[in-house]
């Protein structure tokens, strides 16, 4: 059954996005069922000189679910593209269409736009071939293709298909260390980076040893947050903040704006047109 309101030929691109939009929504769901039962360790020590807190979390690794979410839903965006190609082919030639070869392309040099484009495009219509031009990271930005979306996205999928995506779990910057020492004062402390898990952490405090003997109540607070551990443009962004980015622009700068090729003529009803 097509989707409701979808136009002809892009029935499987909505399909997709749609699908990749419930896996995000998934990821930040489960991963906060996941927080909840992580356990976070905040532990005083002292040396009668000086005062520290020994930080580390148990079972620190997130679930590989998670980072299958994360491929699933890229995998769906970059699908959504692909799929968005044969559908811009159909409209001209139908079923007869087999889209053999053809991909929406994603190109971080010129030189491979230029030896690509007329085997992934063929089929397409001019204008909407230059405007897949327009969206390639090499001519929107040259000085910097990694920080595309459209690369990120690329990065982020063949990742997935060649090796898992491994998410950590950090405190954002905002993690707050309360200590209420023996003197009935409350030490504040904030840390000035994230914490990731897998490591244990020390934070100095700036207190007189004295007021956390024998022992001191510690109350934390802070955002919890999964990253993507490998190294990229995305930085230590919150993974769900960087699948939004990602879903926001695939939408609304590659599938929206190929919409009107795919109204049917005036007079021309969607059955017909698929015939």
């Amino acid at each position: 059954m097509p989707l409701p309101d979808s136009l002809p030929w892009m029935d499987s691109v909505d399909a997709k996005m749609a699908r990749a939009n419930e896996h995000r929504e998934a990821l930040y769901a489960e991963s906060g069922v996941w927080f909840e039962g992580t356990k976070r360790n905040f532990i005083l020590k002292t040396n009668g000189r000086e005062a520290w807190l020994v930080h580390y979390v148990e079972d620190s690794f997130p679930p590989i679910r998670l980072g299958v979410l994360l491929g699933e839903c890229v995998f769906n965006m970059r699908s959504a593209m692909d799929n968005l190609v044969c559908g811009l082919v159909r409209t001209k030639d139908g079923y007869n269409a087999k889209c053999a070869h053809t991909q929406f392309p994603i190109c971080a040099t010129e030189e491979t736009w230029k030896k690509n484009w007329k085997k992934d495009l063929n089929g397409v219509e001019p204008a909407a071939q230059r405007m897949i031009r327009d969206l390639q990271p090499c001519f929107r930005m040259p000085s910097s293709t990694e920080d595309d979306p459209l690369s990120v996205l690329n990065v982020l999928c063949n990742s997935d298909k060649h090796r898992a995506i491994t998410l950590t779990l950090a405190y954002s910057h905002d993690l707050t260390v309360r200590v209420h020492g023996k003197d009935a004062k409350v030490h504040e402390v904030r840390s000035l980076k994230p914490l990731y898990t897998g490591d244990v952490h020390t934070i100095p405090l700036d207190i007189d040893p004295a007021t956390i003997q024998p022992s001191a109540r510690v109350e934390t607070r802070g955002t919890e947050v999964l990253i993507i551990r490998e190294i990229g443009p995305w930085g230590d962004r919150p993974v769900w903040a960087v699948l939004g980015q990602l879903y926001e622009y695939v939408r609304d700068q590659v599938i929206i704006p190929f919409k009107p090729f795919f109204a049917p003529p005036l007079g021309v009803s969607k059955s017909d047109q698929e015939r």
